[in-house]
């Protein structure tokens, strides 16, 4: 098995999410540290989620560009990572 190599250190933003009943963070790969990351292209994905669930958010949020990871937590703070992309 091949595995991609990836320079350090890994840059990711991190985009929250209130959804729902959910909390979902985003992590996004990014070429450099920034304190203006524009993702609101992943927010608008994710409030237009029907019917809103763990799993229609992860499907729906993978498929975005450069997306990484996706944790979606109740309020309690109890949920998944789902990892699109490993270091």
């Amino acid at each position: 098995m091949t595995r991609r190599k990836k320079k350090f250190p890994v840059i990711e933003s991190m985009t929250k999410i209130l959804t729902g009943s959910f909390v979902v963070r985003v992590w996004r790969s990014e070429k450099e540290v920034s304190n203006d990351y524009d993702n609101q292209d992943l927010v608008v994905r994710a409030l237009s989620v029907e019917p809103v669930s763990r799993e229609s958010l992860v499907e729906a949020l993978s498929v975005m560009p450069r997306v990484a990871a996706i944790e979606v937590v109740n309020q309690y703070g109890n949920g998944v990572v789902a990892y699109v992309e490993w270091p």
